[in-house]
């Protein structure tokens, strides 16, 4: 990989090693699945970390609520940068960047952000009954999170 735009000044991104973020239902882990086999390294998604470690996702949203989530997904994600054997490719759940200690953590790290738009990433959502964040109006949760972390993402 020889992509380095650094547009902050932050310390050069570590090519051996590829974060996916975005929003929900982007396909990151479809994406990133793909790269890891064309590179032949190792594929991550965090969200399924989080569920071997601390049950489904949507379990800890409804017992927890998001805040607690976001702290287990923050300690998770800080614990496969720092153990995971370079090089690697994974996808985060598309709030990771909410946490600003995850935000820190990414500097310096070869981040891509997948981005799409509503209709293109509706019918995949309303595929999957498993997105606890956006029970009740989908498509305008997805946007409305959309437009909220477009900057994070950025």
């Amino acid at each position: 990989m020889t992509y380095k735009h650094n547009p902050d000044g932050a310390a050069e991104a570590d090519p051996s090693s590829v974060i996916l973020i975005g929003p929900t239902g982007v396909g990151k882990t479809a994406v990133g699945s793909a790269l890891a086999r064309l590179l032949g390294c190792p594929f991550i998604d965090s969200d399924h970390v989080i569920s071997l470690r601390h049950g489904p996702v949507s379990n800890l949203y409804a017992v927890n609520g998001e805040a607690a989530f976001r702290r287990t997904e923050a300690e998770t994600i800080a614990s496969l940068v720092g153990s995971e054997p370079r090089p690697f490719i994974l996808s985060l759940g598309g709030g990771a960047v909410t946490d600003p200690g995850t935000c820190e953590l990414l500097r310096g790290l070869m981040v891509v952000w997948l981005d799409t738009d509503l209709k293109s990433v509706l019918p995949r959502l309303q595929a999957q009954a498993h997105r606890p964040l956006f029970a009740g109006d989908l498509a305008g949760r997805w946007q409305r999170n959309a437009d909220a972390r477009n900057g994070l993402y950025a």
